[in-house]
Formats: C-alpha cells, sequence, structure tokens
C-alpha cells in the first residue's frame, strides 16, 4: 500500500510522492510560512487564517496560557501522575467537567490547546523543583504561542533556532492521517461522546509504547548504544533478541517520511546552534545499517525524541509535548466525524 484510504479530506499521506498534505496544502510548505498557530487554525477551521482571523486566534490561545489559580493547584496535583502524560489527561478532564468550553469549535479548540500547553510547561518546571510561570512574566511580551510556552517551561525566552524547532516539531505532529489515535477520537465522536471524552480517549491511546512513547524509546536506544562505533553491535544484539527498532516504518510511508525529513533538518540546525550533536551523530550511523537490515526508512519518531531533548525537554515528557502537537487534528476529526456537535 502506497496511500491511505481515502476517508477524510483532512489530510492525504501519499507513500508513492512520500509527501503529505493537511486540508490541500504541502505540510512542509506550511511548517516554513504559517506556523503552528497557523495550521492549528486551518486543521480546526478548514480554511487558513487571514490576518485579522490569526490575530484573534493568537490572543485567544495566548489568554488560554494564563491559568486561574484553582486550575494551578490541579496542576500541582496531576504532575504527582506518572507517567507525565497521565497528569495530562486527567488535566483534560478537568476541563469537561468544568463545563466552561466554548460552544464553537475555534475557540474550545484554542483553550484546550492552549490549556495543555500550560499544563506541562508547569509539569516540566515543577519536575525541575521550580515554581510556576505566568506568561507575564516573561521579558518578552511580543511572542507568540510558541514562545511563550518555551518560556513557561525554561523561564527564559528562546532563541530563534529553538522556536522554530519547536514550533515545526509541534506542527509535524499536528496531523497523522487516519492512524490508530485519530480512529479512537473518530470513534468516539461517533458514539456521540463530547470533545473532551474523545480527546482523553486519544491520549489514552497515545500513551502507549507504539504510540507517543516511540519518541522516549528512540532517546533510551541512543542512550544504550552511547557512541557511534557501536551502533553496528548494538543493532546486531536487538535483532538477535528480536526487538523492535524504534523510529523506523510507518504504515503509509515507507520509502521517508516527510515529517522526518522536516525534524531532521531541525535537529541539524539546533545541533550547529548548540555545537553538540552526538545523538543526531549516532543517528547518521545507525540508519543506514537498519535500512540495509530491515528495509525500514526514519519515521518521524526518530527524531522527535532527539529534537526535544535537544531543546532541553527531559524524555519522559516527550509524549506529552507530541500531544499537545497532535490536538488540533484530533479536534478536526472530531468535527468531521461530528458536525452538528460544534459550531
Amino acid at each position: 500500500m502506497t496511500s491511505e484510504n481515502p476517508k477524510t479530506t483532512i489530510s492525504n499521506l501519499d507513500g508513492a510522492t512520500s509527501s503529505m498534505e493537511v486540508r490541500g496544502f504541502n505540510l512542509n510548505e506550511l511548517t516554513q510560512s504559517g506556523g503552528f498557530e497557523e495550521l492549528a487554525y486551518l486543521l480546526i477551521q478548514g480554511e487558513r487564517p487571514g490576518e485579522k482571523e490569526k490575530k484573534a486566534f493568537g490572543e485567544a490561545l495566548l489568554r488560554g496560557l494564563e491559568l486561574e489559580t484553582q486550575t494551578r493547584f490541579a496542576v500541582h496535583a496531576f504532575q504527582k501522575e506518572r507517567p507525565p502524560l497521565v497528569g495530562l489527561r486527567s488535566f483534560v478532564s478537568r476541563l469537561g467537567s468544568l463545563e466552561l468550553l466554548p460552544q464553537e469549535a475555534l475557540w474550545a479548540g484554542a483553550q484546550i490547546l492552549a490549556g495543555m500547553a500550560a499544563c506541562l510547561a508547569g509539569f516540566v518546571r515543577l519536575s525541575q523543583g521550580q515554581p510556576l510561570l505566568s506568561p507575564k512574566d516573561s521579558p518578552q511580551q511580543d511572542g507568540g504561542f510558541v514562545a511563550r510556552f518555551f518560556f513557561l517551561s525554561f523561564g527564559r525566552p528562546p532563541k530563534q533556532p529553538e522556536e522554530r524547532a519547536l514550533d515545526r516539531a509541534l506542527s509535524v505532529h499536528a496531523e497523522g492521517g487516519l492512524d490508530l489515535t485519530t480512529s479512537v477520537v473518530r470513534s468516539a465522536a461517533s458514539a456521540e461522546t463530547d470533545l473532551v471524552s474523545a480527546l482523553s480517549a486519544g491520549l489514552a491511546i497515545w500513551n502507549s509504547p507504539i504510540q507517543g512513547e516511540v519518541s522516549a524509546r528512540v532517546s533510551q536506544a541512543l542512550g544504550e548504544i552511547g557512541t557511534p562505533a557501536k551502533a553496528q553491535a548494538w543493532l546486531e544484539k536487538e535483532l538477535g533478541s528480536h526487538h523492535r527498532i524504534p523510529g523506523f516504518g510507518h504504515w503509509v510511508f515507507q520509502k521517508e517520511d516527510p515529517r522526518a525529513r522536516i525534524l531532521a533538518e531541525e535537529l541539524r540546525n539546533l545541533s550547529r546552534f548548540r555545537n553538540s550533536g552526538s545523538e543526531l551523530a549516532i543517528l547518521q550511523e545507525l540508519i543506514p545499517l537498519v535500512e540495509k537490515e530491515l528495509h525500514l526508512a526514519p519515521n518521524v519518531q526518530l527524531y522527535t525524541g532527539p529534537l526535544f531533548s535537544a531543546l532541553g525537554f527531559p524524555s519522559p515528557f516527550f509524549s506529552s509535548l507530541s500531544a499537545c502537537g497532535r490536538t488540533p487534528g484530533w479536534i478536526a476529526h472530531y468535527r468531521e466525524q461530528r458536525p452538528q456537535a460544534l459550531a
């Protein structure tokens, strides 16, 4: 199979050309031009925003990053749950129980996405023994959603290569076609559940060894390999034990995953910026070995963990980060499956 069965108008994954379109637009071009905010709008609303719409959506995202007092207490409580993705799912479920979400999909999506990002940033801060921050604490008040999310996580504004890398990383995870997690979200929508319940179902499946946890398993594998010279021996040991090699193979992109190509570029840029590239060097040695032995190409998860790690995020948060990125896509599929539920 080289192309998925066309049961959705939201995206098209073409294995024959190793390309991906979202709402009719090339994914790589979207990550180069509009960025994650515009891609999220496009997915949820079905069309690219004009300047007025983009400004309103961006302001809604920034407002959503400011957590009220009771929600900040909830972040402290949910941070104790393991893995962090379970705490993030509890946070999302809480949004639904409060019945405070707007009925319009775009604004509900902005509130959910921003709340998840603020919650996750709080988890990162608390894991390092640091207090939660407010977007108002940032010395740069002209940054967008991704820049503010980075600040809430690390207490400093991102440098330009860091902001670009994080923006594109979230963007490539925003939509994955009719994969397992999306199918679960759509099944929940078919059962006439509310949006938050459907998203919680998607998050539950994302918290699995073959979905969101793959990126952390890649980083674990790179740690086990240690140096490029040991990649061959490690691969032989893993294959001899009949272990799955994380980060390789895809149900549609059998030749090349275009999302992996985007993240590989950002990992190279970030490695040059930080003058470090040990994991990249190991990947460059490992990839041709796996391709020769298993005839499997890298998928998006192969570069997700190393990129998030290069940005400073600890590995337990990798799956939660990619889940935040995927949320606009899940909302889009919920709307397509149950169009009458949200305005």
